[in-house]
């Protein structure tokens, strides 16, 4: 049994680590629980109607309480690190835990050796890949991270209304909020600096009528975009992600939230590395893997 046991990051962190360690599960038979998807797991098909997500999915037509995924990764993240600080190594689980940048391979023998040896194997880290068994499974990522209906039929609606007078629909995805101080401000670009990659990219795709609908963790005045033709996205940070993977091109800066998009929906994306870089439409790829 493979235990995420501690969150990292916001939604795009926790669908990538899952993912990996749903990849690798489904590879090796192995069982997997996360309890650390617990603030997200309600919108999800495969995980709303479980008490703990978890590989092979389980659910329940009992239901659960909000607080009870909550609680129990709080007890299970300070169980494991008091067993980890005390160096508890005689119970039948085995604690691997990552600090900083440090990366582990989930294919590596040492690691499936490990897994299979002690009946509890707890991740504490942000760097456990398996990238073979993503890319080899990734249409199972993609039905286990299906939104439940209700988000699913939004981003619907929202995507018809974009595509109603357009032959190509760009995402655009506006980071403010938080990347004011990520890296201290590094991908931080003014709403001036998108809408001129935004005209850059409808010159590229001319004479074709370009669309662009734009999702952003802050409100964004529409009559800001000028002759642009755009349209907003839902606004739940669920939806948004979900309706950019439904475009034709995507563009934002580098996040893990666009990878997803990008990967979930096949779509190119095009990181923004720098604001005034040149673009074209070749820097635009899909991500296969996460």
């Amino acid at each position: 049994m493979l235990v995420l046991a501690k969150k990292y990051g916001q939604l795009g962190n926790r669908l990538i680590l899952f993912s990996h360690a749903i990849a690798c599960a489904h590879e090796h038979q192995l069982q997997l629980v996360n309890f650390a998807f617990y603030d997200y797991a309600h919108l999800f098909q495969s995980t709303c109607n479980t008490t703990l997500p978890s590989y092979p999915p389980t659910n329940s037509t009992r239901g659960t309480w909000q607080w009870t995924r909550p609680a129990l990764y709080w007890a299970m993240k300070h169980l494991i690190g008091t067993a980890a600080t005390l160096h508890c190594t005689e119970l039948p689980l085995k604690i691997i835990r990552l600090r900083g940048e440090e990366s582990l391979d989930l294919a590596s023998t040492e690691f499936l050796q490990a897994a299979r040896e002690r009946k509890w194997v707890f991740l504490r880290g942000w760097c456990f890949r398996d990238f073979s068994a993503v890319r080899q499974h990734a249409d199972i990522l993609r039905d286990y991270f299906q939104p439940i209906a209700r988000h699913r039929e939004k981003v619907a609606k929202v995507v018809a209304k974009a595509r109603a007078d357009c032959e190509v629909l760009v995402g655009v995805h506006i980071r403010h909020g938080d990347y004011a101080n990520f890296r201290d401000g590094k991908y931080f670009y003014t709403l001036p600096q998108y809408v001129d990659q935004m005209r850059t990219m409808a010159r590229l795709l001319a004479p074709r009528r370009t669309c662009f609908l734009v999702c952003s963790n802050v409100p964004q005045d529409p009559t800001q975009f000028g002759d642009l033709k755009v349209t907003m996205g839902p606004g739940h940070l669920l939806e948004d992600m979900y309706a950019l993977a439904e475009c034709d091109y995507l563009m934002g800066p580098p996040s893990t939230y666009t990878i997803w998009a990008s990967f979930y929906g096949k779509v190119p994306l095009h990181p923004i590395e720098a604001a005034d870089a040149p673009l074209a439409l070749a820097d635009f790829q899909v991500c296969e893997t996460l």
